[in-house]
């Protein structure tokens, strides 16, 4: 079991150097290694401590069914060793991850987010999620900044955090769409970084596109963010209070959006009089549709080289 506590320690290490950007190369995978060899070792001295205290009340209490690996994991994803800098600024890479976890980044207070291992895999953090239409997304651009709603429901996580999130290490990003017909899509980007307030949280970066739900954010490239009270798109309409939404409005042809998945919940089939207005995403069904549920996800980039290894 022993053994089994090393291999894991080396792999929550390797994980580490990952989230940290740190492993450009194989090669230079060793040299990191050797280098933290003592950091290495201090990490498998304080979880061989923990696993050890763990064992003792597992065979106090008599709990069966237990393994090396369930109790390192809980150990982990809770941060018990505090090795995570307080907080993780990851949705944890492992399949029972699930659910609502605390997160810190930059230079912000830790904040609840929701982890969803169901759609996509491990490791994605739901940014927002559109369900029933409850919840109002025609707010302010301080409200957009800060975030709204409860993260196990209707929500966004405010634009403040999506940048901390994005600039701390690569990202990728992920859309997912169900209709009122019962049919599902989803649009992969292997790139997304959103930037700072002084920029207007800016979509600087977005990566090579997949799936099957169509690209309709190309086009949004290099926009800023646009609220009601905050125009800031490129466009000769106020996009954000003409389409009823708010997002990197604007496009490289003049129009305001191929995509708005802040607009209004209406359901399905909408009038020409609301076309855009809605959950929109033109690649899917079109201008004149608005989606049932929606949910986007971000994930560190090289999380994606390391699945359920902790």
């Amino acid at each position: 079991m022993k053994f089994v506590l090393f291999s894991t320690v080396l792999s929550i290490f390797i994980l580490h150097l990952c989230l940290a950007g740190r492993l450009s190369s194989e090669f230079a995978l060793e040299e990191e290694i050797a280098e933290n060899q003592p950091k290495t070792h201090g990490m498998e001295q304080e979880l061989s401590a923990l696993f050890d205290a763990a064992m003792e009340q597992i065979r106090a209490n008599k709990i069966e069914n237990v393994n090396t690996a369930d109790i390192i994991r809980k150990l982990i994803d809770r941060n018990t060793t505090g090795l995570l800098h307080h907080y993780p600024s990851f949705c944890p890479p492992n399949n029972a991850a699930h659910g609502v976890y605390t997160v810190n980044v930059a230079e912000l207070q830790p904040f609840s987010v929701f982890c969803d291992t169901r759609i996509a895999g491990s490791g994605w953090m739901v940014i927002q999620r559109r369900v029933d239409g409850h919840l109002n997304f025609f707010r302010n651009w301080t409200q957009y900044q800060k975030g709204f709603g409860n993260v196990s429901t209707e929500f966004f996580i405010g634009l403040d955090k999506l940048h901390a999130l994005t600039a701390s290490r690569p990202h990728e990003l992920y859309i997912y769409l169900e209709d009122f017909e019962g049919n599902a899509r989803y649009e992969r980007y292997d790139e997304f970084l959103i930037a700072g307030e002084a920029d207007s949280y800016r979509l600087t970066k977005l990566g090579t596109a997949s799936g099957d739900a169509g690209d309709s954010l190309i086009r949004h490239i290099s926009k800023k963010f646009s609220t009601y009270d905050k125009d800031n798109d490129d466009s000769s309409d106020d996009c954000a209070q003409t389409k009823i939404g708010a997002w990197w409005y604007g496009t490289s042809n003049g129009y305001c959006c191929y995509s708005s998945l802040n607009g209004l919940y209406l359901k399905g089939e909408v009038s020409g009089t609301l076309e855009e207005k809605q959950i929109y995403w033109h690649s899917f069904k079109g201008a004149k549709y608005s989606y049932k549920f929606v949910q986007i996800m971000i994930r560190p980039k090289c999380l994606e080289a390391y699945p359920n290894r902790v």
